[in-house]
């Protein structure tokens, strides 16, 4: 269902529930829903899978009155909910895509080069990855801790926790890796959203404990995973790939030290 504006003549509604006049649908409440007077006012109007609300509502008239309700009471779905993970989904499947099958030569310089790290490097590098079953996992674990994050942060906030996530997890290994290290891969910013979207549920009800509860366990052992195999000397996969640990590590406190920066910003005025 999309909402849009219409201009019309300045309108009162006396009754409560969906009102006819001139071919147009107006939303009534016991009050009148507009104030100005003398003035053109604007109304919602509803388009429903293609049709226009006067041929709509007669059919769908609780529908219709619920809408009312909700325009009334100023509530409203978050705007492009979903579409922050979706957004780095594609991403890194249209750079998988120039990497991994046409083999674009260009995409080499998208790694992140210890040696001789370029500045948009240490950005580009969370959308690169070495193989079908790499990228795989992390689209896995992307599209699931991105989504719990992008509900309580919203499309913006799903995207920054990702690069400022991303980014820490680089400069962690590149820290403490040798210097001939090329970084690809999503996975440390993948730790980064791990964290947030634990902390981000630390609040004061059953329902967001509870989601707290769950999924702070799963975090945490694969925090101690990575840390174990840190300590052992890290896994080599298939091919030669080493697993960067301290990536992930670097990743998950980066989103623990973002939380906390946050929550020390003073908040807005509410209105």
């Amino acid at each position: 269902m999309q909402l849009s504006t219409k201009t019309l003549s300045s309108v009162a509604a006396p009754a409560s529930g969906v009102h006819r006049k001139h071919g147009q649908i107006f939303l009534e409440k016991s009050t009148p829903v507009f104030h100005r007077r003398g003035l053109d006012e604007k109304v919602l109007s509803v388009g429903i899978q293609g049709r226009s609300w006067d041929r709509a509502c007669p059919k769908q008239t609780a529908v219709c009155a619920g809408r009312a309700d909700l325009v009334q009471r100023g509530e409203k779905k978050p705007a492009g909910a979903g579409n922050g993970v979706y957004l780095l989904m594609l991403i890194n499947a249209i750079l998988f895509l120039c990497d991994q099958v046409f083999h674009l030569p260009m995409m080499r310089s998208l790694c992140l080069s210890h040696a001789h790290p370029h500045w948009w490097q240490w950005v580009t590098h969370t959308f690169m990855h070495a193989s079908w079953g790499h990228i795989s996992n992390n689209m896995f674990f992307l599209l699931t801790f991105g989504r719990l994050v992008e509900d309580t942060e919203g499309a913006f906030g799903v995207v920054f926790t990702y690069l400022v996530c991303g980014m820490g997890a680089a400069f962690a290994s590149y820290l403490l890796s040798p210097a001939n290290t090329v970084s690809v891969g999503a996975s440390g910013a993948i730790f980064g959203l791990f964290a947030v979207s634990v902390l981000s549920r630390l609040q004061l009800n059953l329902r967001s404990l509870l989601e707290s509860l769950v999924l702070g366990q799963f975090v945490m052992t694969q925090v101690l995973s990575e840390l174990k195999s840190q300590m052992r000397g890290g896994l080599t996969l298939a091919g030669g790939l080493q697993v960067s640990h301290l990536a992930h590590l670097g990743g998950a406190l980066a989103g623990v030290l973002l939380v906390l920066l946050l929550q020390r910003l003073p908040a807005g005025d509410e209105e």
